[in-house]
């Protein structure tokens, strides 16, 4: 039915966007400001109506929601659909036994992401070596100093990119992207996209406090970007359970 309705409407006017989310990124942005308990199935609604308003069409994250089909026969413009969530974080392996249920948590809620709102979420694993996972546990344990307790590399950005250019790279890749993340490791890739594939359009979400300043509208660290970033702080009520 949602095919049918796609291809017999004004199948032109349709965008596909799609998001890659830095999850750590995000998650401490909302810890910046005081936010622990976080609707994450608000997030991709916020970030493609914000996405709608800056290219001057209408943005909606499901179109098989009532409300996308509403607005399909209703009101007869350009719309950008998120067409996928991409997710890349780290899950503790080797832990101290203490924590065994602070990462059962952790991984519950990565399921609830892919089963309640869809996200394809990729668990890369990250070694404590046998020590705590949260950094309060750590401040009292017999680890004093942190250059004791060496943070191995997690490649979550590297990951993240790898699906980026993949996705951009692929036979039908989307017409919009927003990579929800302030770090600046991400700014060669989303280069090179916006570059050697200029019908892509890239925004970047991200808090302030997490912005990095390579996504400021200058030309300062040697980058232009099509669009200004997507400040989240603004829309901290659309996130709260």
């Amino acid at each position: 039915m949602i095919e049918e309705d796609k291809k017999s409407w004004h199948e032109d006017d349709l965008f596909s966007v799609e998001l890659f989310l830095d999850l750590a990124n995000v998650e401490r942005g909302f810890r910046d400001l005081g936010y622990c308990r976080i609707d994450y199935g608000n997030l991709p609604h916020v970030l493609l109506r914000e996405y709608g308003r800056r290219l001057g069409m209408a943005g909606i994250s499901n179109l098989s929601s009532e409300f996308g089909l509403e607005l399909l026969h209703s009101v007869r413009i350009p719309t950008a659909v998120c067409r996928a969530v991409w997710c890349v974080t780290s899950v503790p392996v080797n832990f101290n036994p203490n924590d065994t249920e602070l990462v059962r948590r952790r991984r519950r809620f990565l399921a609830f992401l892919r089963f309640k709102h869809g996200f394809h979420v990729e668990e890369l694993p990250f070694n404590f070596t046998g020590n705590h996972v949260s950094k309060e546990a750590r401040k009292k344990s017999s680890i004093k100093k942190e250059r004791d307790w060496e943070r191995p590399e997690k490649g979550v950005d590297v990951a993240l990119v790898v699906r980026l250019m993949q996705r951009c790279l692929s036979p039908d890749p989307p017409t919009g992207v927003i990579v929800v993340s302030g770090d600046a490791d991400f700014a060669p890739a989303l280069r090179t996209v916006t570059q050697d594939n200029p019908g892509i359009q890239v925004l970047v979400a991200a808090f302030s406090s997490r912005l990095s300043n390579v996504y400021r509208l200058n030309v300062e660290h040697g980058y232009t970007w099509q669009w200004p970033p997507i400040i989240l702080d603004g829309f901290l009520d659309e996130f709260k359970c």
